[in-house]
């Protein structure tokens, strides 16, 4: 049997911004990364989620296991964030039916499978992972509506802390073309 509604993806900002830091900017050698020859794969966001952990943002990813995964914005942020494009992209593309969120190297060893289902309607998502976790569900249908919900909120509390904490990275072409994607999911679902 499969559950309804209970995977969630947050980003969560403090309630009160944090003092800036040392390190609230990208250490002047990090700057060069921002000149990256694939810009699907920023290396900037390293530095960027480094920062944001400094801050007090949290990130959350929770369903199908008995316990929310131990995710940190730290290290598995960046491989979420760099994946985040293909994820909008999957529901903005009728013809993309599948699409696998790997989270393998980063220490929770997981997996999430998207599936659509009933005409787009639904979203089916399993998980596997390599280390042994007690899961509560095999799959969970999640309506297509709530997910984008999901994903166009994350985004924007990405974008917001990056105005906040990294305002000479708001204007960057990735940072940009994520916002202006997640807008147009925004749009497709109204």
């Amino acid at each position: 049997m499969m559950d309804t509604m209970s995977f969630s993806i947050k980003l969560v900002l403090p309630k009160t911004r944090q003092p800036d830091g040392i390190n609230s900017e990208p250490p002047d050698e990090a700057l060069d990364e921002l000149i990256d020859d694939d810009i699907t794969r920023p290396s900037f966001l390293v530095n960027t989620c480094r920062c944001f952990a400094e801050k007090g943002v949290r990130f959350e990813l929770a369903g199908l296991f008995a316990e929310p995964l131990p995710v940190t914005v730290r290290i598995d942020l960046p491989y979420l964030l760099e994946q985040l494009p293909a994820v909008v992209e999957f529901f903005l593309d009728p013809s993309t039916t599948e699409f696998n969120l790997s989270l393998w190297g980063q220490g929770i060893e997981t997996e999430f499978s998207f599936l659509k289902r009933d005409a787009d309607k639904m979203i089916q998502i399993t998980g596997r992972s390599s280390i042994d976790r007690p899961m509560r569900n095999k799959a969970e249908l999640i309506s297509r509506d709530e997910f984008v919900d999901q994903i166009v909120a994350f985004v924007e509390a990405y974008n917001l802390a990056v105005s906040q904490y990294l305002p000479n990275l708001a204007n960057h072409p990735w940072n940009q073309r994520l916002l202006i994607e997640s807008y147009r999911l925004k749009a497709a679902a109204e």
